[in-house]
């Protein structure tokens, strides 16, 4: 290692070690509690019922775990399976983006 790499790499970690400990999420701390869920403003589920295309309990389960696990209960809100996520993952299934209506399905136009 030369002279010129080595001031380099020294100028490098005093550059790291300066700026690094001022990078810092400092929005996500004292998140104040005013703006937990309030029931007024969350939005109510499209529609009741039975399921269309979640049918199998097993399925339910598993998708009810996964999005239980990206989206657990705490202070601030319910999870995901409380609100509602299932119903709506089984209507938005049911609907045109389950059939794949918005899909381009025709061959390539050729000679056009």
């Amino acid at each position: 290692m030369n002279k010129r790499q080595a001031l380099f790499s020294l100028s490098s970690l005093v550059a790291t070690l300066t700026v690094a400990p001022k990078i810092s999420a400092k929005e996500l701390h004292n998140v104040p509690l005013e703006t937990s869920l309030n029931p007024e403003i969350v939005p109510l589920v499209a529609r009741s019922g039975g399921f269309t295309v979640l049918t199998n309990e097993l399925d339910r389960k598993n998708l009810a775990a996964i999005l239980d696990r990206l989206i657990p209960a705490d202070e601030h809100g319910p999870s995901a399976t409380e609100e509602g996520g299932l119903i709506f993952i089984d209507s938005q299934l049911a609907g045109d983006y389950g059939s794949g209506a918005a899909l381009y399905l025709e061959g390539p136009l050729i000679g056009a």
